[in-house]
């Protein structure tokens, strides 16, 4: 088993629409693939589930050429075969992809400006450094020179393709999933910094050189350089909208990109193939990248048949292992088992603005800056964390391949303070005497929705069986996704409200689902603070939302986290929400893989530097 730190073994013009007809493909595009209906969880978070809803993959076993050449010192060469989990959902380009397997590839077809490591630290990609402004406002940066983008385009990527990149993804008509109008993310990540109200993005992201590209913000934002990095900002070319015509997005034909391997081919449910761009602009410490030839996806929902194809070879990297499947696939000679702190979480949520037991002001749904915190509704929601077994949900469904979660952050992130994090061990009798003492007679009945998953069910059911002793008696209900998170996000109000509408189920009461991991604490943390449209749990406290501006603000690393660690304790403390647990990343690879390094979600494994060894 590999541990978390382990590894194994040309000019356009400017603005909005600048390219009509391909522009207006794209938005076809958008709509036949019904887009603006605020359903995908990756957004901005990139969820890191276990999938189970794919299409189903035909188990190929790809291009003949399998084999590298490692043995004999040449690193290059051979065709990577990746069994995916779960399904491609959505178009095929960064800008609308919202399903981890399109993520997964397209990571592959193209770059950002920077780039969060698995240790959640920022590095520069398609810039040469990164800058370190004092004011955090005003960020430059040089440009890489001499990247390329791939055929059919081939011509070499200026500031003004980068400006373009990020007037395209604001284009208001387009929708995508850093746009103010977005569903899900509305309100983050670039809303009040490079676009919002009474900001023109055409002022604040600007080419100040053929190489030098300057984002004047709105606002001071430490985290910036950490927010380019998120999946939806590759640079590509805007005369590809025209030049792929209907084609774009589509399997069979990908998107243009500057990354490491060009989209070559793919069809409806895989397989996807991607071969090596010969022009990729950098080199690893074998040479130019990236090693292999090809990388060829097929979608394997069915975790049996993948563990089945990896140990015969028809695959070399399964995405998703389950934590059961582990120990069995130790014993086998030609595979590895990869174990690795995950940044995904599942939580209990619960209804703050209409239940009044679990209300967050003492007036509800309450006004920020104007009501007092509720003390009762405070013990009543500290009361389910300690009525809840999160060691047993740990060791029991996860055979101890997760952590439990007490705060907004994971414990590998920097900011993350032991510390400073209110924990909850388990403690029926306190949990019971905490629910009398709010005045809340016992068995008190509850409604558990959960997402008909699972790995959801399953944590359902073992925090019924935990509370039971402490007086709760849950119903659990599985319901489909849309269903279990209708009490959270079902209105057309929640949504233009950015997550904090008032106009939520009123029947709703507590349901178990998941959120994707973060690329660093403020995107964490997002879902703590008031007017972010990733607040599902519609939590809106004041001092809690001064300590995170003054986290995003400060360039001083000492006061980051001083405000940090003040935020995970009030965070903590407050409990708007049950915590569970942040499921480790459970993957596997055959032998022959090398070079292989885990990433903190399942689909953000990087290949670029992988080789194959046989």
């Amino acid at each position: 088993m590999v541990s978390q730190d382990s590894t194994v073994s040309s000019s356009q013009e400017n603005g909005c629409g600048a390219i009509s007809n391909g522009r207006r493909n794209f938005l076809r595009l958008t709509a036949g693939a019904g887009l603006t209906t605020g359903t995908t969880m990756l957004a901005g978070c990139f969820s890191g589930g276990d999938g189970g809803n794919g299409e189903d993959g035909d188990g190929g076993n790809g291009d003949d050429d399998t084999g590298g050449s490692g043995g004999n010192g040449d690193v290059h060469g051979g065709t990577l075969n990746v069994g995916l989990s779960v399904g491609v959902t959505s178009p095929l380009h960064p800008a609308l992809a919202s399903d981890q397997s399109s993520a997964q590839m397209l990571n592959h077809v193209g770059d950002n400006l920077t780039r969060v490591t698995p240790d959640l630290e920022v590095v520069p990609e398609l810039v040469e450094e990164i800058p370190e402004p004092p004011d955090a406002q005003t960020w430059t940066f040089k440009l890489r020179e001499g990247v390329m983008f791939h055929p059919p385009i081939d011509r070499e990527m200026t500031a003004q393709d980068v400006v373009d990149t990020y007037h395209f993804i604001y284009d208001p008509e387009l929708v995508g999933y850093s746009s103010d109008d977005y569903t899900t993310t509305g309100a983050w990540p670039f809303p009040g910094l490079l676009w919002g109200d009474g900001i023109d993005p055409m002022e604040t992201i600007q080419a100040t050189g053929e190489y030098e590209v300057t984002f004047d913000l709105a606002a001071p934002a430490a985290h910036f350089p950490a927010l380019l990095g998120i999946a939806d900002q590759k640079i590509f070319p805007l005369e590809s909208l025209d030049e792929l015509g209907d084609d774009l997005a589509s399997p069979s034909t990908g998107y243009v990109g500057t990354g490491p391997f060009m989209w070559a081919d793919g069809s409806s449910g895989g397989p996807y193939r991607l071969e090596r761009f010969d022009d990729y602009w950098a080199e690893g410490e074998h040479g130019q990248l990236p090693y292999v030839d090809a990388i060829e996806y097929t979608i394997v929902p069915e975790a049996g048949t993948r563990r089945t194809q990896l140990e015969v070879g028809d695959i070399h990297i399964s995405d998703l292992v389950p934590p059961r499947d582990i120990s069995a696939l130790e014993g086998v000679d030609s595979v590895e088992t990869i174990v690795s702190g995950g940044g995904g979480h599942i939580n209990q949520w619960v209804n703050l603005r209409y239940k009044d037991e679990f209300s967050l002001f003492e007036a509800m749904p309450g006004t920020p800056g104007e009501d007092e915190i509720s003390e009762s509704g405070k013990a009543v929601r500290q009361a389910l964390r300690y009525a809840t077994n999160h060691e047993a949900i740990v060791n029991v469904q996860f055979d101890g391949m997760a952590s439990p979660r007490w705060g907004p952050l994971p414990p590998h992130d920097k900011f993350y303070d032991e510390d400073a994090v209110n924990t909850y061990p388990y403690d029926p009798e306190q949990a019971q005497q905490m629910l009398e003492d709010a005045g809340i007679e016992t068995p008190w009945e509850l409604d558990l929705r959960c997402t008909n998953e699972s790995r959801f069910v399953d944590a359902a059911e073992i925090v019924q069986q935990s509370a039971s002793d402490a007086g709760i008696d849950y119903e659990v209900r599985p319901l489909e996704k849309a269903a279990s998170w209708g009490g959270i996000i079902n209105s057309d109000a929640a949504w233009e409200a950015g997550g904090v509408s008032d106009e939520i189920d009123e029947g709703y009461e507590t349901h178990i689902e998941s959120i994707g991991d973060s690329v660093e604490a403020g995107a964490y943390f997002n879902a703590y603070e008031g007017g972010s449209g990733t607040n599902y749990k519609y939590i809106d406290v004041p001092e809690l939302n001064e300590l995170l501006n003054d986290a995003r603000t400060t360039t001083d690393q000492e006061a980051r986290q001083e405000a940090y660690s003040e935020a995970q304790s009030l965070a903590s403390d407050l409990a708007p929400n049950n915590g569970l647990v942040w499921p480790d990343v459970t993957q596997a690879i055959r032998t022959e893989v090398k070079n292989f390094v885990p990433a903190n979600a399942t689909f953000r494994f990087r290949l670029n530097e992988v080789w194959l060894d046989q």
